[in-house]
């Protein structure tokens, strides 16, 4: 004979009564504490839940949670880890660009100075033209 609905609720009922009897400190009341209220629900919606179904659950969303907490500790490690490193690079390039101005003034100068000895260079050009116009106008007999 399969049971019907109103049955199960009538044999609930009666359980449910006789584990009230024992008093809420009892061992039953203790096991049955939800057992109760997943029953009805499995009568209602014709579910077939049981309380190590909701126990395993819990269990499988504990496993998860730990697995998550592990992975998001990883992933917090991992950010650290990143943000040392960025900041290294940041320290690296700050050296870097000040290494570039020191490199970019010494260009300058050196380009100034090099500016300076191409002057001098050519004036020592001009010097030389005009001690060999001089030597010409001494070996050609015109010096005056």
């Amino acid at each position: 004979m399969t049971a019907t609905k109103e049955m199960e609720r009538k044999t609930l009922e009666k359980i449910r009564q006789m584990v009230a009897e024992l008093g809420t400190d009892s061992y039953l009341a203790a096991a049955f504490d939800g057992a109760f209220e997943i029953a009805e629900q499995n009568i209602e919606n014709d579910f077939g839940c049981t309380t190590r179904y909701y126990i395993n659950e819990v269990q499988k969303a504990e496993d998860a949670k730990l697995e998550m907490a592990k992975q998001l500790s990883s992933l917090k490690e991992a950010y650290e880890t990143v943000l040392k490193r960025e900041s290294m690079l940041k320290t690296n390039i700050e050296e870097l660009n000040e290494a570039l101005m020191t490199a970019k003034r010494e260009a300058a100068g050196y380009k100034n100075q090099a500016e300076s000895y191409k002057v001098m260079i050519e004036d020592l050009e001009c010097d030389v033209m005009k001690l060999k116009a001089k030597l010409y106008d001494y070996m050609a007999g015109e010096v005056k």
